[in-house]
């Protein structure tokens, strides 16, 4: 519950409040659970703390490699790290195995442009 919570936080830009739960609800209580990880990744990310987002961002792939979401995020990781060539890789395979994912459509198209 409290990862969809933070999840919400985070499409509100309430990006401290959604760290704060998932360190004092969620990440104390189920430290190995990969979608708290993902998110809390997720989150860093979005606040341009790209070194630290990596860690959480690798080990929910590490645990949960087909889920395209967390490919994605990587993917644009790569993107911010000036990396573009191996998040176009991974993009391309999200998108050959998940053709109906738009956010990969997405992100792949404003890589290639250099956005």
């Amino acid at each position: 519950y409290w990862t969809v919570v933070a999840e919400q936080m985070n499409r509100l830009r309430r990006y401290q409040k959604a760290r704060e739960i998932l360190e004092k609800r969620v990440m104390k209580k189920i430290p190995g659970d990969i979608r708290a990880n993902f998110v809390y990744g997720a989150t860093l990310f979005l606040q341009n703390r790209l070194e630290e987002a990596k860690k959480y961002l690798m080990l929910a792939v590490r645990f949960d490699p087909e889920e395209p979401e967390y490919a994605i995020y990587v993917a644009r990781w790569l993107a911010r790290r000036d990396q573009p060539e191996q998040a176009i890789k991974i993009l391309k395979w999200v998108i050959k195995n998940h053709p109906d994912n738009r956010e990969a459509i997405y992100w792949l198209t404003n890589i290639v442009k250099g956005n």
